[in-house]
């Protein structure tokens, strides 16, 4: 209902400009110039035709670029969604926290992941999204075998321990486990460039 209310008001502010650049014209008398007042059948058609032509260009083009806009900003959302998860990864990794909550966290990402590059290959490049799905797999797993890994190794400084469903990493494995987050995080920022500035 709005939106019809919105394209009317649309045409009765076009004809109102078509209205006073006609009496404007008429009322105007150029003093070097001698306008004919008449004006074919063919000619008034061609003109209104033009004119009709040109809305129905604009208007097409302006739904097109909001739906880009729409596809971009749900990509940007997904982006965004992996990165606070991320961050929640970093905070849980800081304290002794349930080890189910960590693997929801890690799920949660394979999730968006999904989505972010379903709604990328719709409409981007297969080949650079293809390159970005593959970076973006890599990092997922490096990050969740730095959370769920523990070595075989008893005396490895990076082990974790998992008691009574609460695990500890130690400074060491945190260290990993940071590093790899920022280096994922970085991605995600690569593919949120991708997403904005490719058309």
């Amino acid at each position: 209902m709005r939106m019809k209310k919105k394209i009317n008001n649309q045409w009765i502010v076009y004809f109102a400009i078509f209205g006073i650049g006609v009496t404007i014209g008429d009322c105007i008398n150029w003093g070097y110039f001698e306008l004919d007042k008449s004006i074919s059948v063919i000619d008034a058609l061609t003109l209104f035709l033009t004119v009709g032509i040109t809305l129905y260009i604009a208007t097409i083009l302006d739904r097109q670029f909001k739906n880009e806009q729409q596809e971009s900003d749900l990509i940007v959302e997904q982006i965004s969604e992996v990165s606070a998860l991320l961050k929640e990864i970093d905070a849980l990794i800081r304290q002794e926290s349930s080890y189910n909550e960590v693997n929801l966290k890690i799920h949660c990402i394979g999730l968006a992941k999904q989505n972010l590059f379903e709604f990328l290959k719709k409409s981007y490049d297969k080949n650079s999204v293809d390159s970005f799905e593959k970076i973006f797999k890599e990092k997922q797993k490096k990050v969740k075998d730095l959370l769920t890994n523990t070595p075989i190794d008893k005396n490895d400084l990076s082990k974790i321990s998992v008691k009574k469903g609460v695990v500890k990493y130690t400074d060491e494995r945190i260290k990993e486990i940071v590093t790899e987050i920022y280096s994922f995080r970085t991605e995600l920022f690569k593919i949120k460039l991708f997403a904005t500035t490719i058309t």
